[in-house]
C-alpha cells in the first residue's frame, strides 16, 4: 500500500450522469416488473370475484328450484288434495269440486311465479286451468310421461315451447290415490323464469360498468341465450344462436363442458376476464365477465403517474448533479490537505499496533474494505499483503457466517465497540473459530473499524472436552433410580435427573428454574399447607447442614401426594455455599392397598356423574319425537271428538302425558345428581306466586270432583330460587291430587322466628289416603312407593318426592310431612324470609310471573313467520297449529334460513336449536341479528333441550323467548299472541 500517494480530484464527471441514467433505467424496469405483478394480482382477485358471483347465482338457481320442488312435494303428498282430485276425476262436471281444487291451487300461483297451473287427468282430460296461456299443455313430452309412469315429480327444462315464444319451465306433479296407489292425473306448474328467477339474479349484480352475467343452455348442438345481453338489447332470451358469446365457444357443446376462469374476447370482440360455471339443477351454465380495460384502468393511471414522477425526478437529479459537481470542484482542494494529515496520523497509530501485537489486526473502512493488516494476519490467513489489501471483511468470514456481518458492524457502531465469536476462513479453505474485539475509532474526523482477531481453537477444544465430561456424569446421574435435584441458595431447581422428574410426574424441563417448595413441597395430605419456614428442604438451605427424613410427602404434577424419604447435602465450591443436593425415593408401595380403594371409589363417583350427564343429553332426543306424538294426537283428539275412535286417541294422549311426566322427572333427577343445577336466590311474595300455581291445578282437581283452596292471604316473603320452589310445589300437589279421591287440597302459609331470623312456611294439606308412620321416613327415597311390584295401586315412578327433597335442600330450605292413614297428609316447606338478624327486611324485587298465566287477545294482525326446523314432523305440526293464525315459511337449516331472511322480511322467527347439518340455532341467531332489520325481530327458541340450564344459556345467547318440546297447540298460540301484542316475557 502506497501511503504517500497524493489524492487527485475526480475528473470523470460523466460517470455521475451515467449512474443516474442507470438508476432511471432500473426504476423504469422495476416499474414494469411491479406493473406485471400488480396486473397478475388484480387478475387473480378479479377471477376470484367473478367465480364468487357465478357461484352465488348458481346457488340461488338451485335454491329457487328447490323451493318449487318443495311446494310440488307438498302437493304430491297432501292427502286432502288427492281426495279432492279423486272426487273431481270421478265427477269432472262438478263445478263445486272444480272450484275447491282451484281455490287450493290459487294461493300457490299468487305467491310464486307460475304463469299457469293446470291439472290433466290420467286419461288426458284437462280438468283445471288457472290463468295464463290456454294453449296446448305439452303432455306428450318425455318428462310428462316419466312423471305419469314413475309417479315421481319431474321438471322439464325445455325452455322454448313449440307453440310459444315466451320462456317457461314445466313442473309435472303426479297426484296419487292414497289408498289404491294409482295415478289420478298430473298437476302441471308452468314457471316463468323471467318473472321470478331472472329479476332475482339481476338484483344481485355488483357495481361495475362492464360486469355482465350470461345464462345459457344447450339443446343438442345449439346454445340458447336465456337472458338479455347487456350490449345487444335486440337479442331476445330463448333465441337459438350460433353467435359467439365468448371467443372459441360459438354454439358448440364444448361451451357446456368447460368450467373455470380465463381471458378471451366476448361477442363484441372486446378482451374480457370470464368465469364459467355449471348449474347443477339443469343443463345450464353461467358466464360472468368483465372488460379487462375496466379492470386494469386504475393500474394504468398509477403507471402513468409513476412514469411522470420518474421523469420529474430525473430532471431534478440532473440539475442537482450539475450543482454538486461544481461545488465539489470548489471544496476538493480544501479537503485534500486535511485527509492527508489524518491518514498519516492514523497510519502511525496503526503501525505501532502492528509492530507489537501477537494477534491478527485489521483496519477496515466503513464499507467493509480492508485498508491495512499486520504481519501476524498475513501469517495466520496465508495471503500476501497485496492480496489481502484487495479483499473485504466478507472474504475472510466463513460462508455460513457472512449474513451476521451487517448486524455485528451496527452493534460496534452503536456501542463504540463489541466482542463476538464467529468463524473465519484461511486461503487454504481451513475454517477456524475466532474471537473478534472490534472498535469503532475516529482519527481526525474519519471513522474506521479496528479489529483484533484471536484464534480460539484451543479454547473450543477444551470446552468440548468439558461438555463431554458433563455428559458422562449426566448419564451416570440419569441412570440412578432415586430422584436427584440440585438447588441453588434460593431453593430454585438448577438440575433434576430423569428419574426424579418422572417420579413427580414432570418432564425435567418443566422443573428447571422453579422453586422446589412451590413446585412439589407446599402441601401435606389433607390439603394442609406446608409453610415455607417449616419446609425441611428450605431449612437445610438456610442452615447449610445435612438433613435426613424417613417420611415426608411431595405433591406430584397431578396433585397426588407421594410418600418419600430424602436427604439434603450442602454444595460447597471454592469455600462458598452454592446450594444443596436433594436425593429422594418413593416409599408408596406400603400404601398401595389403601390408594387402590380410594381410586375405586373415585371411579365409581365419576361413573355416576357420567350416567347422569348421559341422561340429560337424552332430553332432546326423547322430547322431540314426543312433541310429534302428543301434538298430532291432540289434533286427532279435537277432530275425532264424537267418533268411536275418540277413546283410543284419548288414551294415546294420556299415555303420552304420563311418559312425558316420567321423562321429565328422570331428567330432573339426573341433572340434580350430576352437580349441574344452577341456583338463583331472590325474594318473592308467597301471596303473589301461589295463584300462579293454583290456577294450573284448579281444573285438574275439578275433574276429580275435588276442591282446591288457596288460603295464602298475608304477604309473606321467601328468599328462594323461584323455579325450584314452583317445581317442588308441583310435585307435591300432583301427589296430593293423585292420592285423594274425595275432599280436596288446601294451600296455606305462616311465619316463625328462629334464632332472631324470620322463616316462612308453606303448607299443602290433602284429604287423601295418608301415609303409615313406618313409611313416612322412606317417601323421599328415589323410586320408592307405598305400593310396590304387582300390587301397585297407583301409577308413577316414585321420583317426584325425592326430587322435591333435593331441590328444597339446594334452595336452603327444609321439608317435613305429617300424615295419618285414611285422613290425609300435610307437607310443610320452610324457607328463609330474607329478614336478616338486626337488619330488617330486604326490599323485594316484585311479583313472580313465570308460568305464563295471562289473558291474551284471540285476534292478531297477520304475521309472516320463518320456521327453522329440520324435523319434518315437527315442522308439519307447527304448520297444523298455526296455519289459521299466521303465514309460515320453512327452512331446514341455518344457511338456508339466513338467505331467506336476506331476501324477505319476517315478523318473527321460530328457531330450532339444532337445525340441519351446517350451523346450529344459536350461531344462526347471532348471524341473523347482524342482518339489517332483524336487530329487534322476536326469535323464539323451539327445542327439546328443556332443562333450566339449557333455557338460561339459550336466552343469554340471543333468543327472546323459549318454548320447550313437547308443547300444546294452545301454548304455542298463546306465546305467538303474547309476542304480537307486546306482552312482557
Amino acid at each position: 500500500m502506497d501511503n504517500n500517494r497524493p489524492l487527485r480530484p475526480v475528473r470523470n464527471y460523466w460517470m455521475l450522469p451515467t449512474m443516474f441514467l442507470t438508476l432511471f433505467m432500473v426504476l423504469f424496469g422495476l416499474l414494469i416488473y411491479h406493473n406485471h405483478l400488480q396486473k397478475n394480482k388484480i387478475r387473480a382477485e378479479k377471477y376470484e370475484f367473478l367465480e364468487s358471483i357465478s357461484t352465488l347465482k348458481t346457488e340461488i338457481i338451485d335454491i329457487w328450484i328447490k323451493e318449487r320442488k318443495g311446494e310440488a312435494r307438498f302437493t304430491h303428498n297432501n292427502k286432502h288434495f288427492s281426495e279432492l282430485i279423486g272426487l273431481l276425476v270421478n265427477d269432472p262436471l262438478n263445478e263445486d269440486l272444480s272450484e275447491q281444487v282451484t281455490e287450493w291451487l290459487r294461493p300457490m300461483q299468487k305467491n310464486h311465479d307460475y304463469s299457469l297451473i293446470s291439472f290433466v287427468s290420467a286419461k288426458g282430460n284437462k280438468l283445471i286451468h288457472l290463468n295464463g296461456d290456454t294453449g296446448i299443455i305439452p303432455l306428450h313430452i318425455n318428462p310428462a310421461r316419466e312423471a305419469d309412469s314413475s309417479l315421481n315429480i319431474l321438471i322439464a327444462d325445455n325452455l322454448q315451447g313449440h307453440h310459444h315464444d315466451k320462456l317457461f319451465i314445466d313442473m309435472f306433479v303426479p297426484v296419487i290415490d292414497q289408498e289404491e296407489g294409482s295415478l289420478l292425473g298430473t298437476v302441471i306448474f308452468r314457471i316463468d323464469p323471467e318473472a321470478g328467477l331472472f329479476p332475482l339474479l339481476e338484483r344481485l349484480h355488483i357495481s361495475g360498468q362492464s360486469l355482465e352475467t350470461i345464462l345459457l343452455k344447450r339443446e343438442g348442438d345449439e346454445v340458447v341465450i336465456l337472458n338479455d345481453l347487456k350490449y345487444s338489447p335486440q337479442t331476445h332470451p330463448g333465441t337459438r344462436s350460433y353467435s359467439t358469446v365468448i371467443e372459441d365457444f360459438a354454439g358448440t357443446t364444448s361451451l357446456m363442458e368447460k368450467e373455470g376462469t380465463f381471458t378471451a374476447k366476448d361477442y363484441r370482440g372486446v378482451q374480457v376476464l370470464a368465469n364459467i360455471q355449471k348449474v347443477n339443477t339443469f343443463n345450464w351454465i353461467i358466464i360472468t365477465k368483465v372488460d379487462t380495460e375496466e379492470v386494469f384502468e386504475p393500474l394504468a393511471v398509477q403507471r402513468n403517474q409513476f412514469i411522470m414522477t420518474i421523469f420529474l425526478f430525473a430532471a431534478s437529479v440532473a440539475i442537482t448533479v450539475f450543482f454538486i459537481i461544481q461545488s465539489r470542484k470548489n471544496k476538493f482542494y480544501k479537503e485534500i490537505y486535511r485527509k492527508e494529515r489524518d491518514k498519516k496520523a492514523m497510519l502511525r497509530h496503526f503501525e505501532y499496533l502492528k509492530k507489537h501485537a501477537n494477534d491478527p489486526i485489521f483496519l477496515i473502512n466503513p464499507d467493509g474494505s480492508i485498508i491495512d493488516v499486520n504481519q501476524r494476519a498475513l501469517q495466520t490467513y496465508g495471503y500476501s499483503e497485496e492480496e489481502m489489501l484487495r479483499m473485504e471483511v466478507n472474504d475472510i468470514r466463513a460462508p455460513g457466517k457472512r449474513h451476521e456481518i451487517d448486524s455485528q458492524l451496527k452493534t460496534v457502531i452503536e456501542f463504540k465497540g463489541h466482542v463476538f465469536e464467529t468463524l473465519h476462513i484461511k486461503k487454504d479453505k481451513t475454517v477456524f473459530p475466532v474471537e473478534v474485539s472490534a472498535r469503532y475509532i475516529e482519527v481526525e474526523g474519519t471513522h474506521y473499524f479496528h479489529s483484533i482477531v484471536r484464534d480460539i481453537s484451543d479454547r473450543k477444544l477444551a470446552e468440548k472436552k468439558i461438555r463431554e465430561l458433563y455428559a458422562h456424569n449426566r448419564i451416570i446421574l440419569e441412570s440412578v433410580g432415586e430422584g436427584i435435584i440440585e438447588l441453588n441458595t434460593k431453593g430454585e431447581i438448577t438440575y433434576v435427573n430423569e428419574s426424579g422428574a418422572l417420579m413427580l410426574g414432570f418432564k425435567p424441563c418443566e422443573l428447571l428454574g422453579k422453586e422446589s417448595h412451590k413446585s412439589f413441597h407446599h402441601k401435606k395430605p389433607g390439603d394442609l399447607q406446608n409453610e415455607h419456614g417449616e419446609c425441611l428442604i428450605i431449612k437445610s438451605i438456610n442452615s447449610r447442614k445435612r438433613l435426613k427424613t424417613t417420611k415426608d410427602y411431595f405433591v406430584s404434577k397431578n396433585g397426588t401426594y407421594i410418600p418419600v424419604e430424602y436427604t439434603t447435602d450442602p454444595i460447597i465450591k471454592e469455600g462458598q455455599f452454592k446450594g444443596c443436593v436433594l436425593v429422594y425415593r418413593d416409599i408408596s408401595e406400603k400404601q398401595m392397598a389403601e390408594e387402590h380403594i380410594i381410586l375405586a371409589k373415585e371411579i365409581a363417583e365419576e361413573s355416576s356423574k357420567l350416567k347422569s350427564a348421559i341422561l340429560m343429553n337424552m332430553s332432546h332426543e326423547l322430547r322431540t319425537p314426543l312433541n310429534g306424538i302428543l301434538g298430532f294426537a291432540q289434533l286427532l283428539q279435537r277432530k275425532m271428538k264424537d267418533t268411536p275412535e275418540a277413546t283410543m286417541v284419548d288414551r294415546i294422549v294420556v299415555s303420552g302425558d304420563r311418559l312425558l311426566s316420567t321423562l321429565t322427572n328422570i331428567l330432573e333427577l339426573a341433572q340434580l345428581e350430576s352437580g349441574q343445577p344452577q341456583v338463583t336466590l331472590s325474594r318473592y311474595s308467597l301471596k303473589s306466586i301461589i295463584p300462579e300455581i293454583t290456577a294450573r291445578y284448579e281444573l285438574i282437581a275439578e275433574k276429580k270432583n275435588l276442591f282446591f283452596l288457596n288460603n295464602v292471604d298475608n304477604d309473606y316473603m321467601v328468599y328462594t330460587d323461584i323455579g325450584m320452589l314452583m317445581e317442588s310445589l308441583s310435585h307435591i300437589i300432583d301427589n296430593a291430587i293423585k292420592f285423594t279421591t274425595s275432599g280436596g287440597i288446601i294451600i296455606s302459609a305462616d311465619q316463625i322466628e328462629k334464632n332472631g331470623n324470620l322463616f316462612s312456611r308453606l303448607h299443602v294439606k290433602d284429604t287423601g289416603i295418608g301415609i303409615p308412620e313406618k313409611d313416612v321416613k322412606n317417601i323421599f327415597m328415589e323410586f320408592h312407593q307405598l305400593s310396590q311390584g304387582c300390587k301397585r295401586n297407583y301409577e308413577g315412578t316414585g321420583i317426584g318426592l325425592s326430587l322435591v327433597l333435593k331441590m328444597i335442600v339446594l334452595i336452603k330450605g327444609n321439608i317435613s310431612v305429617k300424615s295419618e292413614p285414611g285422613k290425609g297428609s300435610v307437607f310443610t316447606i320452610t324457607l328463609p324470609s330474607g329478614i336478616e338478624h338486626g337488619r330488617g327486611v330486604i326490599p323485594a324485587p316484585g311479583n313472580y310471573s313465570g308460568y305464563n298465566n295471562f289473558t291474551i287477545p284471540s285476534k292478531i294482525e297477520p304475521q309472516k313467520i320463518l320456521v327453522i326446523e329440520d324435523n319434518y314432523i315437527n315442522s308439519q305440526l307447527i304448520s297444523a297449529y298455526l296455519e289459521d293464525l299466521v303465514i309460515l315459511e320453512h327452512a331446514t337449516d341455518g344457511k338456508t334460513a339466513l338467505k331467506m331472511a336476506v331476501e324477505k322480511n319476517y315478523d318473527m322467527v321460530l328457531m330450532d336449536i339444532k337445525p340441519g347439518t351446517n350451523i346450529d340455532g344459536l350461531d344462526t341467531t347471532t348471524r341473523l341479528r347482524r342482518i339489517p332489520g332483524y336487530e329487534e325481530t322476536p326469535i323464539v327458541a323451539v327445542t327439546g333441550y328443556n332443562l333450566k340450564s339449557d333455557r338460561e344459556k339459550i336466552l343469554k345467547q340471543g333468543c327472546d323467548y323459549f318454548i320447550g318440546e313437547p308443547f300444546s297447540e294452545e301454548k304455542l298460540k298463546s306465546l305467538i299472541r303474547k309476542i304480537v301484542n307486546n306482552y312482557d316475557r
